[in-house]
């Protein structure tokens, strides 16, 4: 197996919350006119949904699919998933119903987490889901 190569002062993707929790806990890392969610609260939702990615079974590099609208839930996540060393299939909320199932189908996700939603509901009959609260 390679040696892991960082470069100074980049922080890899999966550590990137934790990182910004360390340093800056209570700055926000998400802001919006519905929302305003801190370093800390981001990771310790990231963390887990990592732990519940771990206990359904899932190991290193499978694909979990994620469908949502743009939020902190969803960064959460996502976050959650690259902690694991799992691999993310982002489903855009403006795909069809046929475009779904493609993409569902070529990809071969081991499970979806939904963040609520029609969409949710879409991909249910295709894969297991874990709770969206």
């Amino acid at each position: 197996m390679p040696e892991e190569r960082r470069l100074p002062g980049v922080e890899p993707l999966p550590d990137l919350v934790g990182f910004w929790r360390q340093r800056a806990g209570s700055a926000i890392a998400i802001g919006g006119l519905h929302e305003a969610v801190t370093f800390a609260e981001l990771d310790a939702e990231a963390s887990r949904w990592a732990s519940a990615l771990r206990q359904a079974g899932l190991e290193p590099g499978e694909r979990v699919a994620l469908w949502g609208e743009n939020s902190s839930r969803w960064l959460a996540r996502a976050s959650g998933t690259w902690k694991v060393g799992l691999t993310l299939l982002p489903l855009s909320t403006f795909a069809t119903p046929r475009e779904l199932s493609e993409l569902l189908d070529n990809a071969w996700p081991q499970i979806l987490l939904p963040t609520g939603g029609a969409g949710s509901r879409l991909c249910a009959p295709f894969l297991p889901t874990l709770p969206p609260s």
